[in-house]
């Protein structure tokens, strides 16, 4: 049942300044980092921390989130941890600051489970996808807001990305306390063979391997190794904020339309084959960019796929397990995804190490096909 108008705009504005407040700074850190003195293994593990934390808490997050009953106190608590993360990044000056405070931010990121978990509840169960592919649009939109303004900010005042963060995350932190949440009258306490028929569902499980891949491409490209591509090639902090915001612009739509208009007319598997497919090709077509039109130009065709492949994956994954069980199914989900984005950037990382940052970038694009291939066998 849909809440008031008053409260759904609250909860939309709460969650794009949830995730504005995790990504102001995204353009300008692996760059921050590096200036540090960061290494390419250092710097992925970095990027790799803000999925380590989700990797490993959000499962206890959404266990504890249905024996609670409750959705909106993790997100209270997700934006009190992204004033923390967002304010330990902006003091921090050296590699292992950074990565602690990046940690941080991981640990809020983890409450992404009660917010989606809260908003198909609006909805009935038929419009899982539907609603899933709705909030993740909106994810989409406060993540390319913020990194469009963080990196142009950053061009004028190294500090600001962090500022605004900061801010973002209090005044979504005040707004999260007027949500509306249905409690459930009797909240399901599950035990470990409960849990683990949540866990052994087909779809969730299949949705959730395919997913680590799309995560390790985003984690390892996007928020990692092109902004430092992008650097070397004469990319500025604002330029930095560019390139990716034109990575989140086409997923917004994406995530809109894939369900609705796209998977009707040919299909789940083949829209999902379809979107992995045009992000392994932005992946190995970018070592052989060598300005910033034709990067740009990748980027928007990555986030097109990116847009594609999660939210469709993210609501085949959770559309047949009941409402009660919904928080545990998305940790779960949401936290063997995870895996992908702490691993993307540590393999990348390692391997343009020893042999090249293109080395990662063309490893990546490999993993991306794989992905796509092993679609075309799910049996849904």
């Amino acid at each position: 049942m849909m809440p008031s108008k008053l409260r759904l705009m609250a909860f939309y504005a709460v969650t794009g300044l949830f995730w504005f407040s995790l990504y102001t700074y995204v353009p300008v850190l692996p760059t921050h980092a590096r200036d540090l003195g960061a290494t390419p293994v250092m710097l992925g593990l970095i990027v790799g921390s803000y999925g380590f934390a989700q990797m490993l808490l959000r499962i206890p997050f959404g266990i504890l989130s249905d024996r609670l009953g409750s959705r909106k106190l993790f997100i209270i608590i997700g934006m009190a941890m992204a004033f923390l993360g967002a304010a330990g990044l902006g003091f921090s000056t050296s590699g292992p600051g950074l990565l602690i405070s990046r940690f941080a931010t991981g640990v809020a990121a983890s409450a992404w489970v009660q917010f989606t978990v809260l908003y198909s509840s609006y909805y009935v169960k038929e419009d899982t996808p539907k609603a899933i592919g709705y909030i993740n649009a909106i994810c989409n939109t406060g993540q390319m807001t913020a990194m469009l303004l963080g990196g142009f900010a950053a061009a004028r005042l190294a500090s600001s990305p962090y500022v605004m963060a900061a801010a973002a995350a209090v005044i979504a932190f005040a707004l999260a306390f007027f949500i509306h949440e249905k409690r459930f009258d009797k909240p399901e306490r599950s035990g470990f063979k409960q849990i683990l028929s949540i866990f052994s569902e087909k779809n969730l499980l299949v949705a959730s391997g395919l997913a680590i891949f799309s995560q390790m491409a985003t984690f390892a490209t996007v928020f990692a190794f092109t902004p430092v591509h992008a650097a070397n090639i004469g990319a500025g902090s604002g330029q930095l904020g560019l390139l990716t915001t034109l990575n989140s612009l086409p997923s917004i739509f994406a995530s809109m339309l894939a369900g609705t208009l796209i998977v009707p007319r040919i299909g789940l598997k083949k829209t999902i084959f379809f979107g992995f497919v045009l992000t392994a090709l932005s992946y190995i077509l970018i070592p052989f960019t060598i300005s910033l039109p034709w990067l740009y130009m990748l980027q928007f065709v990555g986030g097109a796929g990116r847009g594609t492949v999660m939210p469709l994956l993210m609501g085949a994954g959770i559309k047949d397990v009941s409402e009660k069980s919904r928080a545990s199914a998305m940790g779960f989900f949401q936290a063997v995804y995870a895996v992908g984005m702490f691993a993307g950037p540590v393999i990348s990382g390692a391997i343009s190490g020893a042999l090249g940052l293109f080395a990662g970038f063309w490893f990546i694009g490999a993993v991306s096909l794989l992905a796509g291939g092993l679609v075309l066998f799910w049996e849904t």
